[in-house]
């Protein structure tokens, strides 16, 4: 059976003359795992986060670790950050810049009042786990971008926390920097067995980092899960376009059984989607992911929409092509060797299992 580390019972946080920040929120966090928060900005995955780790008191609710209260506003229970079992991470690294990278890391150990002649190897230790044991001595502004991220990374290590927090961490480095922090900072999490409880608005982090993704949207949970059931999956339009593209058309619901739930768009052709319990004649919107969108061979009919070519966007291994189909535009990609050309007719195929339906 799966441990559960951190339970977060009807959370709820309000500021003053505004809806709640954070609405209601219940979830599990299972030890060993990887969680995400994940939403646009004001969604209030970060004023989660701090109510987790202590910065933010909520007005209502109670946050558990390991079974026992560390907030409670029924109980009047309100540990201090200090007392928590974690780490945090900060989008700005929150590095002294008048310490060195040793100096840094020990720091909380010593506020803590760890025994000194632990320090200096549990110090080691940690810069060694995210590979800057060479750099202890070095002045912490002496340091890269993906360095100092590092150095907040061994700090918030450095204690052996329960749970680990991380708050737009990769946000400031740039892109292929960001592509190796992520890689790296899943290893570590696999190696340790850590906990993590991760913000950000970035919906590949989500994807790539996490075993499971609150995606939260105006205060509340909008859908929890796997990334791959979120992604193919989404619950509601929100989540369904925030976590990437999606290819979506208007249409009329034709026929319905246990088998699949035909449309029939705006342009008069009909397609067989997955099952829905969409009512006969409703009016409803049908999406699908472009990556699921195929060139149609020469012998498909089913599920085939012919349109011309209105945009064809190289992007080094493959290309973007937007197609006009009556009045709406579709997208797919295609191979970037595919001889394709602006104002060609094309035919797609929008396989029956990919294709879901929505009320309008």
């Amino acid at each position: 059976m799966d441990t559960i580390r951190l339970s977060l019972r009807d959370v709820t946080r309000r500021f003053a003359g505004n809806a709640p920040a954070v609405d209601g929120v219940s979830l599990d966090i299972r030890a060993g795992e990887t969680f995400t928060f994940l939403g646009p900005s004001g969604c209030g995955k970060t004023t989660t986060l701090r109510m987790i780790a202590g910065l933010e008191m909520p007005d209502s609710g109670e946050i558990l670790l390991d079974g026992e209260p560390i907030v409670s506003a029924v109980k009047g229970v309100f540990a201090p950050p200090e007392k928590r079992r974690m780490g945090m991470v900060f989008q700005s690294y929150a590095i002294w810049p008048h310490m060195t990278v040793a100096e840094n890391v020990a720091f909380p150990l010593r506020v803590r009042g760890a025994p000194r002649g632990d320090i200096g190897a549990r110090v080691m230790a940690a810069l060694g786990l995210v590979g800057l044991a060479e750099y202890a001595d070095r002045p912490a502004p002496r340091l890269s971008g993906g360095q100092q991220q590092r150095v907040a990374l061994a700090r918030a290590l450095v204690y052996e926390p329960a749970v680990l927090l991380l708050d737009e961490p990769l946000s400031n480095l740039d892109v292929k920097l960001r592509e190796q922090m992520r890689v790296e900072l899943r290893t570590l999490q696999q190696k340790l067995g850590l906990t993590l409880v991760y913000v950000t608005h970035d919906q590949v982090e989500a994807l790539s980092l996490s075993d499971t993704v609150a995606v939260m949207n105006r205060g509340r949970v909008e859908q929890l899960g796997a990334p791959r059931e979120l992604y193919e999956r989404p619950a509601t339009p929100f989540v369904r376009d925030f976590l990437g593209k999606s290819v979506t058309l208007k249409a009329r619901v034709v026929a319905n059984d246990d088998a699949d739930t035909t449309v029939e768009t705006e342009a008069n052709v009909r397609l067989r989607c997955v099952s829905s319990d969409i009512a006969v004649g409703a009016t409803v919107t049908v999406s699908i992911r472009p990556e699921s969108v195929t060139l149609a061979d020469g012998g498909a009919r089913d599920n085939v929409l012919i349109g011309t070519i209105a945009a064809l966007l190289y992007q080094g291994e493959r290309s973007e092509c937007e197609i006009r189909v009556g009045d709406e535009m579709i997208f797919t990609f295609v191979p970037a060797s595919a001889a394709l050309v602006r104002g060609q007719e094309i035919a797609v195929r929008l396989p029956p299992d990919r294709l879901f339906v929505w009320p309008a």
